[in-house]
């Protein structure tokens, strides 16, 4: 028997965000992401450093993009796939006079006959995963609530953004036809995972939505002070002013029963504005069928590119038929430029004519900008400070969908490992391997192990501290703090909290991101393109044999490689699936691969020397 050929929510989402050939097919080097990949895969056009801030709401792109999204699902597929679980608990629980019914089927057509019969029974109040069909098109929302002509579907996120309206558009439209003969669906709204004030570790709640986020990217929240502010420009998508004056001005169910792609203009005052339009449900089945029979690719254009985020097949295509464009960081040449650049031959044949664009497509070149040269002469001065007490630190970090610990917020980063190494004149001072590369066990990991991490970088009050990408390591220690100040707050005699909120204080103050002149543009190497990462500036020292005083061990040779596998090492053990005698092997290779990176910034320095001749 042939089994049935659905289209989902993947042919739909490559529909508005690739051209028509991506629609059902991918490149021989394309690797499939999971339907939930797709709500989270990001598109940031700059620097593709490793160590980004990682959540799932800002999912910032690694060297190998999907390779690494792939890893992080995978590592936690354990605790994803409870979540149905949990969110049928909360359910059940918000709605106890509701008569609830949960789809139990395996395959999607009994799921699809079972949630007809149960709809047409008339005996429930509430579906939990009904799954819809129409034109052989397949909705799956997570929930129904039938008296209220309501879908909903489960984000595993604290946030959203514009994208999500595309999956909203998705289930809202093919249920509303499936069910044209029973009732009319009227609204639809977005389940995502909450936060609040005093989380505790394993805390799982969920919020339903009815505003979107229609920014493209999602919005921080480091600017602001207030938790609840914070919370409704997170999760309903404008200020807490808009939000009082019109709760209902970015209303998801009006968007999609319109059809609209909405927009924000101004700076000030937002006005919201139809950036475009969804195809009526019919026409875009139509079309996604249609490009069943686009055998080629097309040349790139505003479509992979478009309203909601650069397409996943985008460098692909841009490798295969523009090569002269490609692998350049998008902070020298964004989507948007090679773009109009393919659009326009004249934009071509100037950028030909950028000095930039000449000197990355050389092979082992410096540049050493001379208008940037005084910046530079400033940026070093410290670490040539005579008998100045030098501390080189790296994290690595674990990150769940939940508090990790108490007090934590879903998919913050929990520090359980440091690497520090002391340098003075050049010199790496000898110390204890195990007492400079501390591994704290995640399975019994305590807000207390956050004393020990900052008592060690403090090192006796060093003079300076060198990191690459401060902003990663700045905000971490700010998040540690904290949490030991609100055990301070509840037990002034557990911690000395001022004593930490000094060494913390002096730490920062005296951070130098070894990062800043690559970012700058201070100093550019050639084939880099226009990229910065530690790890691409390691791979052209050594692929070039510049001969450093400090050298690393290649990162092949490590059992450890990146930090994605730090990462998913740590969060084995926290789930216990790693048992106590592997983890005493993976906590050795988990202090070899992140004194390797220590190590790296030295080398770094050490290339930057020889390259000025200090």
């Amino acid at each position: 028997m042939t089994k049935k050929e659905y289209i989902t929510y993947r042919q739909y989402f490559n529909f508005y965000t690739s051209q028509p050939f991506f629609v059902w097919h991918t490149l021989g080097n394309s690797k499939s992401l999971s339907d939930s990949e797709l709500e989270f895969s990001d598109d940031d056009e700059e620097e593709d450093e490793e160590k980004s801030i990682w959540n799932f709401d800002s999912l910032l792109a690694l060297d190998e993009e999907n390779e690494g999204q792939q890893k992080f699902f995978e590592v936690n597929y354990n605790v994803f796939r409870e979540y149905p679980t949990y969110f049928k608990e909360y359910i059940e629980k918000k709605y106890p006079n509701h008569k609830i019914y949960t789809i139990k089927s395996k395959s999607t057509e009994e799921k699809i006959q079972e949630t007809k019969e149960a709809i047409n029974s008339n005996a429930y109040d509430i579906l939990l995963f009904p799954v819809f069909e129409y034109r052989s098109c397949i909705a799956r929302p997570d929930v129904i609530f039938i008296k209220d002509k309501k879908i909903s579907t489960l984000k595993l996120s604290t946030s959203h953004k514009r994208v999500d309206l595309i999956k909203l558009n998705w289930q809202f439209w093919i249920t509303r036809r499936a069910l044209k003969d029973v009732f009319r669906l009227e609204t639809i709204s977005l389940f995502i995972l909450d936060i609040f004030p005093d989380m505790k570790k394993y805390d799982k709640p969920f919020k339903e939505v009815f505003n979107l986020n229609i920014a493209k990217n999602t919005k921080s929240l480091s600017k602001y002070e207030d938790f609840e502010e914070k919370k409704v420009i997170k999760q309903q998508g404008m200020t807490l002013e808009e939000y009082e004056k019109n709760p209902l001005f970015l209303n998801i169910s009006n968007f999609v029963k319109d059809n609209i792609i909405p927009s924000a203009k101004g700076r000030k005052t937002k006005t919201i504005k139809a950036e475009g339009s969804f195809l009526e449900i019919d026409k875009a089945i139509d079309a996604i069928l249609e490009a069943k029979n686009q055998s080629t690719i097309e040349e790139l254009s505003k479509k992979d590119n478009g309203d909601f985020k650069k397409s996943l097949f985008f460098n692909e295509v841009l490798s295969e038929k523009h090569p002269e464009l490609s692998g350049f960081s998008g902070k020298f040449l964004p989507a948007k430029e090679i773009i109009k650049t393919i659009e326009n031959p004249a934009e071509l044949n100037d950028l030909k004519q950028n000095e930039d664009y000449k000197f990355f497509n050389q092979k082992n070149q410096i540049w050493i900008v001379e208008s940037e040269r005084e910046k530079l002469n400033n940026f070093i001065t410290n670490f040539l400070i005579k008998d100045a007490r030098i501390i080189w630190f790296d994290f690595e970090s674990i990150s769940l969908p939940y508090p990790s610990i108490d007090y934590t917020l879903p998919y913050q980063q929990i520090v359980f490992q440091v690497s520090i190494i002391e340098s003075v004149n050049d010199q790496i001072i000898e110390k204890d391997f195990d007492q400079t590369n501390l591994v704290f066990d995640p399975i019994n990991y305590t807000w207390r192990n956050f004393l020990e991490i900052i008592e060690s970088i403090y090192a006796n009050k060093a003079d300076f501290y060198i990191v690459f990408n401060q902003g990663y390591e700045k905000t971490r220690l700010n998040e540690m703090l904290k949490i030991i100040k609100i055990y301070y707050d509840q037990d002034n005699s557990c911690v000395d909290y001022y004593k930490y909120e000094a060494y913390v204080k002096h730490i920062i103050e005296n951070i130098i991101d070894l990062q800043i002149p690559f970012q700058q543009n201070w100093i550019k190497l050639s084939d880099l393109k226009g990229f910065y990462s530690i790890k691409k500036i390691e791979k052209f020292i050594t692929e070039h044999k510049y001969d450093t005083r400090v050298k690393i061990t290649p990162y092949k040779l490590l059992e450890v490689k990146n930090g994605m596998e730090a990462m998913n090492q740590g969060t084995l053990r926290y789930l216990n699936k790693t048992g106590e005698h592997v983890w005493q092997k993976v906590k050795k290779n988990l202090q070899k691969y992140c004194q390797n990176d220590v190590l790296a910034m030295l080398m770094v320095w050490s290339f930057i020397q020889l390259v000025l001749k200090i």
